[in-house]
């Protein structure tokens, strides 16, 4: 028998989540978007949507933990 104590319960899963939602955001919209275009891909348009997309993959992540712990409570 192993005397582990238990995990916590990881609170900030939905910076990764919403991290991870940023990054495909910009290479689908700044990468391969203008690939299958045939337009170029440049710095300042690649870091207008990672300014763009990683906040709102965050701010995403966000309100879905807001929205799953606001469910959890009510149970």
């Amino acid at each position: 028998m192993s005397n582990n104590p238990p995990k916590k319960d990881n609170n900030y899963k939905w910076i990764i989540f919403g991290g991870f939602w940023g990054v495909i955001m910009v290479l689908l919209i700044g990468v391969f978007e203008p690939i299958y275009y045939d337009e170029p891909i440049t710095w300042s348009s690649l870091r207008h949507d990672v300014f763009l997309w990683l906040p709102g993959g965050i701010t995403l992540g966000f309100v879905m933990h807001l929205i799953t712990n606001k469910d959890k409570k009510k149970a």
